[in-house]
């Protein structure tokens, strides 16, 4: 695991206006945000990245505007670069502007078919003396090529001269924007726009992630009504606005409430690998293509479709398992009567936690009539294995009541209230000023990132839910895996609630619970304390995370599929090396064993049905309200059907941040009753100094009761050692709570962990250092 510790900072020196022009606004999009710039036409305008750098994309006939003040500038001139695609004979990109409201236009610069290569990049400025002193100057960008043509602005600069009269701020990338409305695109200049008939090249090859906007009003004309009902075929992926109400939707006119089956494909479907490091597609063959079998109940409440099994969905496929989520249903022109449904999904793998997201659509009535299912799959947090899926399928519609669906109603209902308030991670700078919303989020690449957010005084500032296609329409209920933030809170939030219930369990040894690790005696000085800490006395290497990484760790341990494999590799791979408490070792295993005990624990007080997540953690979760999601894990495929406990959850944004305000901000009460061991919390989240764990990696960081800490001094600018408690995932994933009160919490799947600027930045919203 690596964390960058370090904090760049980098001096201003001030310079005589007369040194150089003023810079009035520059709009580089490298923040993916589109800067204020107003689309129109009938192409599509999103912000579009290629390697590293960022731009704005318009397809064929697509504009967009902008309006600034160049109060106070004299010899000012504007500079715009372009690169273009397939523009044609008579198209071009165009940025032109206007000083009387948008009655006349001047031209900036024009790039035409014959300098259009896809990659490079065209500038064109333009000095004019009315542009000088102009509370409105309009700035205009157009594509007018074909409908699969693209140009793409960049680096738009709009400079001059201060006269020494008032006038407006800079504006640009700086300044925080909005999230793109219509998504991100990840463009690779072999490749052309879906639907343009042509070959993907590079996303056959793997090359380069490929996304495209759909331009406005076309959701509908994604799935129209006779390729639902299967009269027209859909052979490419589409931005995922088309799996969302537009903004002209009606409310639903028919009601669903059965159960939908889907049937067969109506073609194949399309598969793309994006990423594939450990030959997952090669060992899963033809069945990686397939959704697994398909068949649960619904039930509607409103526009929302509520599936009646939550959480991750044992199956028979050998590859994938379902999740599914609450949806929409609405109406909308065309659809001859019929509602349209969308329901979100993710596909998490067989006995992993990998979760591979996408939404399924179709249409249905009053009579029992279905269309067929569209669905697309397009984004995960999975570190090593990555693809795109999408197709149609035939669908079956049985209606008739569902069992309990008043309580599935209510209780969703109940979940959505508990929601806490959401706002555009940009909202932060208006709401706190001074704060600044780049310093979230930052470190890790766009393409790896699923979301981010950051959590002041109980509003949930957000990141949008980048996809390969667009921005997910439903980022409320995105499936996120746990990983290993599970050691936190399913193995730690155990083990706090049991100590609550039964004072000084933890002191009790493994051995006396797992009877595989009692057989040669090396685990009887082992206490339930020491497990959680990982400092069992047991392991071949202390060098960090060398054990974890070892070959023999998959096939032996995260692959087996029942509880002896598991507990066998637990208790009697590693020898005993050292007393326990004394040396910290990163074993999943280790929590695995723990779970094994705490599980039998609880049998011994609660009965021999009792499950240590159904009746210890689950019920923690209920009283908050979270998800159902949450409420299952991921166990054995046996009749022990033991937890794994350190990984193996799914849940949503908010499930997470309410986590972290239970344990950070409530101290672990709810409605003012105790429920976690206060000390043990108290410990865990470093505000003991008689209690600050074990040594893990250097000396900047800790590990106890399941909760790592990391000293962020030097990065917040602290006099004095500053511990933040978080929780840590692999591929990416980190919920760092801030002494503060303050959450700062990112998935990702680029095996990076970089939060140092975030933490200095909350620090700066609300000091901590002491």
């Amino acid at each position: 695991m690596k964390l960058a510790a370090g904090l760049l900072l980098a001096g201003l020196v001030a310079m005589p206006l007369a040194a150089r022009a003023d810079t009035i606004m520059l709009d580089d999009f490298q923040n993916y945000g589109q800067s204020n710039w107003v689309a129109s036409g009938k192409g599509g305008v999103g912000t579009s990245a290629y390697k590293d750098n960022v731009s704005l994309r318009l397809t064929g006939g697509a504009t967009a505007t902008k309006t600034l003040s160049t109060e106070g500038y004299k010899d000012v001139s504007v500079t715009v670069s372009f690169a273009g695609l397939d523009l044609g004979k008579h198209g071009g990109c165009f940025a032109d502007y206007s000083v009387d409201g948008g009655a006349n236009w001047s031209r900036i610069s024009r790039l035409s078919d014959a300098d259009a290569d896809g990659v490079t990049m065209h500038k064109g400025t333009k000095a004019a003396d009315d542009l000088a002193n102009q509370p409105k100057l309009m700035l205009r960008l157009s594509n007018s090529g074909p409908d699969d043509s693209n140009c793409w602005a960049d680096d738009i600069t709009v400079s001059g001269t201060a006269t020494g009269a008032p006038r407006a701020p800079a504006t640009g990338s700086s300044t925080p924007a909005a999230p793109p409305p219509a998504g991100r695109v990840i463009w690779d200049p072999n490749s052309v726009p879906s639907g343009s008939g042509k070959p993907h090249a590079a996303l056959e090859t793997g090359k380069t992630h490929v996304a495209f906007l759909s331009p406005p009003g076309t959701r509908a004309a994604a799935f129209p009504y006779d390729m639902m009902m299967g009269e027209a075929k859909s052979n490419v992926p589409v931005d995922f606005e088309a799996f969302a109400p537009p903004a002209n939707a009606r409310p639903p006119t028919n009601v669903f409430a059965g159960r939908l089956r889907l049937g067969p494909e109506r073609e194949p479907n399309g598969f793309r690998v994006v990423k594939d490091r450990v030959e997952y597609a090669r060992q899963g063959g033809n069945a990686l293509k397939h959704l697994p079998p398909f068949d649960f109940a619904f039930v509607q409440a409103g526009d929302a479709l509520i599936p009646v099994q939550r959480g991750p969905i044992a199956s028979s496929d050998s590859m994938s398992e379902f999740v599914l989520e609450p949806g929409r249903v609405w109406d909308q022109e065309g659809d001859h009567g019929y509602t349209r449904a969308a329901i979100p999904f993710s596909l998490e793998e067989k006995n992993a936690n990998c979760l591979h997201n996408g939404v399924l659509t179709f249409l249905f009535n009053k009579k029992g009539a279905v269309s067929n299912v569209a669905f697309q799959i397009a984004s995960e947090t999975c570190q090593y294995f990555q693809f795109d899926m999408w197709g149609r399928l035939a669908a079956a519609y049985t209606p008739g009541p569902v069992t309990s669906a008043d309580r599935i109603v209510a209780a969703y209902a109940r979940e959505v209230a508990a929601r806490l308030p959401v706002k555009p991670i940009e909202q932060l700078a208006e709401d706190h000023p001074g704060a600044d919303p780049s310093q979230f989020g930052r470190g890790i690449a766009p393409a790896d990132m699923t979301l981010y957010g950051v959590v002041v005084d109980d509003v949930n500032y957000v990141s949008a839910c980048n996809t390969r296609y667009g921005l997910y329409p439903y980022c409320d209920v995105l499936d996120l895996p746990s990983y290993s933030t599970a050691k936190s809170i399913f193995a730690g939030v155990a083990a706090m609630r049991l100590s609550a219930l039964y004072p000084g369990m933890m002191s009790a040894t493994v051995a006396q619970y797992v009877p595989q690790c009692a057989v040669d005696g090396t685990w009887n000085d082992v206490t339930l304390a020491n497990t959680l800490d990982m400092a069992t006395g047991h392991y071949n290497s202390a060098v960090n995370q060398a054990d974890e990484d070892a070959p023999e760790i998959d096939p032996l341990f995260f692959a087996a599929l029942d509880h002896p494999g598991h507990i066998r590799f637990s208790c009697t791979h590693y020898p005993r090396k050292t007393a326990p408490g004394t040396q910290w070792v990163y074993h999943t295993a280790d929590t695995y064993a723990l779970g094994t005990a705490l599980n039998a624990f609880v049998k011994t007080k609660m009965g021999p049905s009792a499950d240590v997540y159904r009746d210890v953690v689950d019920p923690i979760w209920r009283k908050l309200d979270l998800s159902p999601t949450i409420d299952v894990t991921r166990r054995t495929y046996d009749a022990v059907a033991q937890p794994f406990t350190g990984w193996g959850l799914a849940y949503h944004r908010d499930d997470i941040a309410r986590i972290a305000r239970f344990l950070n901000n409530a101290n672990g009460e709810i409605g003012g009753q105790q429920i976690l061991d206060r000390k043990m919390l108290d410990a865990a989240l470093q505000r003991d100094s008689a209690s600050p764990g074990i040594r893990a990696i250097n000396d900047d960081f800790r590990y106890h009761d399941g909760f790592w800490a990391y000293n962020v001094a030097k990065a917040a600018g602290c006099k004095a050692p500053a511990f933040v408690p978080y929780m840590s995932g692999y591929g990416g994933i980190t919920v760092a709570m801030m002494p503060d009160g303050i959450t700062y919490y990112y998935y990702s799947d680029g095996g990076i962990f970089k939060w140092a600027e975030a933490a200095a930045e909350a620090n700066r919203i609300k000091p901590f250092c002491t």
